[in-house]
């Protein structure tokens, strides 16, 4: 049987595989320099108008999904001048498909892939033409899904 840490989640008798932690942190480290110059995105401009309205310390709400990280995403954001993380040109990176297969694949870790927004990532991403709030909304629940599991996996 799983246990639980701290956080109400499973956590698997023999803990997580050894290249998923690394490629997690690395998928992380690689995110936040990637900032493009050319003039203002309005999917970060969105990104950018919602952190500042969950206020401090932030509380992000996504329709019915509580963003966890919300204390680590503004920071996050900001060093990346609040471009999206996961998607570019109105499209998914492939990274953000890697990532909701992760989050499908944690259940053989012993985690609960509902506690990484499986459900609203899955109807947001098979989403054909996703607008910019769409698109920003999904970024957020995305590196949340991703700060949270890194999480974790760090902590058992």
């Amino acid at each position: 049987m799983a246990a639980r840490n701290g956080s109400g989640c499973a956590t698997g008798a023999s803990g997580p595989a050894p290249g998923t932690l690394r490629g997690l942190m690395v998928g992380l480290v690689v995110m936040i320099p990637s900032v493009g110059t050319t003039g203002v995105d309005p999917v970060a401009e969105t990104i950018r108008r919602q952190l500042e309205a969950a206020g401090v310390p932030a509380t992000i709400r996504i329709g019915e999904d509580v963003v966890h990280a919300s204390v680590a995403l503004p920071g996050f954001y900001e060093l990346r001048g609040f471009a999206p993380a996961w998607s570019e040109g109105g499209r998914f990176k492939p990274r953000a498909r890697r990532l909701l297969h992760a989050v499908r694949e944690v259940a053989a870790q012993g985690l609960r892939p509902t506690d990484y927004h499986l459900e609203a990532l899955t109807l947001r991403m098979e989403a054909v033409s996703p607008d910019r709030q769409e698109l920003a909304e999904t970024d957020l629940l995305l590196t949340d899904a991703f700060m949270i599991l890194a999480a974790h996996i760090v902590s058992g």
